[in-house]
């Protein structure tokens, strides 16, 4: 993966980890134009207490 989309990923999973989300892959990746966009990412929130 790009390094900037890995940081993002990184920093999407620290994020969740915190709330207790989950965050579930596959990441399809996916050029468009010049950038590449991770689809199909999936965050499950925990339920409200």
């Amino acid at each position: 993966l790009p390094g900037s989309l890995q940081q993002s990923l990184a920093l999407a999973e620290e994020l969740a980890a915190q709330v207790g989300a989950r965050i579930h892959y596959p990441v399809r990746m996916q050029a468009v134009g010049s950038e590449e966009v991770a689809t199909c990412v999936r965050l499950e929130l925990p339920a409200a207490r």
